[in-house]
């Protein structure tokens, strides 16, 4: 056993990363994301070599130029694949409807994308998929392409999904699925997959007539303030803001902490991530 093992700390990755019960290494993080997959088919599918492939899966962490067909093809973030933090997989957070709508006309409006609305009163998505092409070395590589939309769903929103030239199908999946698929921690295989999640449920043509149970506020429920939830929204937003050399003005500061704190009532979580934060900030 080496010096980082004995101390419960990986070797690998850009930082050293306090050991978990499932992803302490980054070999363990590669198992964890082909699941129940055969290594070298699934890298051979990628365009990546048997060779890269079995030392990926030794923990040989590659330059990360080598690990974006992976990022890309399971919609991993590369940071966590790097660095074990933040979230696993890439979901854009919005928090109002107008950015819903913004983000969905922004993909739609110049590829012709898959749209899958799942319809959940508290915790509402889109996933957009797409067949595409990657270039990975001198190679063609097909892959299907995915992007998550978690936020509200409402009036301007509607009007993209009845107007589109795209193909729009809906699901109503269960609350557990949904406060998963938010936080990051639903894979593609998971998704799309033979027994996946959300793959099991039958789709139905969508229906723009959104029944009261699926109309979801825009503002929290006025149930008081959980202090607990707005200490850390403020400390995360200073600590990160810090760290990453950020200035906000104090309304800007003001709209962010509010923007983080509806997020995390709305995914039941208590931790903001710097991708969160920084995603905020691009919205406001």
């Amino acid at each position: 056993m080496n010096h980082y093992e004995s101390h419960g700390i990986s070797k690998f990755g850009y930082c050293q990363i306090k050991m978990s019960k499932f992803v302490n290494l980054f070999s363990e993080r590669m198992e964890y994301l082909l699941g129940n997959r055969k290594k070298h088919p699934w890298g051979k599918s990628l365009g990546l070599s048997h060779g890269l492939v079995a030392r990926l899966f030794d923990g040989e962490l590659p330059a990360s130029e080598k690990l974006i067909p992976i990022c890309k093809a399971e919609n991993v973030s590369l940071t966590w694949l790097i660095e074990g933090s933040g979230e696993t997989y890439m979901v854009h957070h919005s928090f109002t409807d107008e950015e819903t709508a913004e983000t969905l006309s922004n993909y739609i409006d110049d590829e012709k994308w898959e749209v899958l609305v799942l319809k959940n009163h508290i915790y509402p998505a889109i996933i957009l998929t797409l067949p595409t092409t990657m270039l990975v070395g001198k190679k063609h590589i097909d892959y299907t392409a995915i992007e998550i939309i978690a936020g509200p769903i409402n009036t301007e929103t509607l009007h993209i999904l009845k107007s589109t030239h795209c193909s729009v199908s809906e699901i109503s999946p269960d609350d557990f699925t949904m406060r998963r698929l938010y936080a990051g921690k639903m894979s593609n295989q998971e998704i799309f997959g033979d027994d996946g999640k959300l793959a099991s449920h039958d789709l139905m043509p969508f229906n723009p007539n959104l029944s009261h149970e699926n109309k979801v506020a825009e503002t929290a429920p006025t149930y008081g303030v959980d202090l607990e939830l707005m200490k850390t929204a403020i400390s995360e937003t200073e600590t990160i803001c810090i760290e990453e050399t950020i200035k906000l003005s104090v309304e800007q500061k003001s709209r962010v902490i509010a923007a983080l704190y509806k997020h995390m009532q709305r995914t039941h979580s208590k931790v903001i991530t710097k991708n969160i934060l920084l995603m905020t900030l691009d919205t406001i």
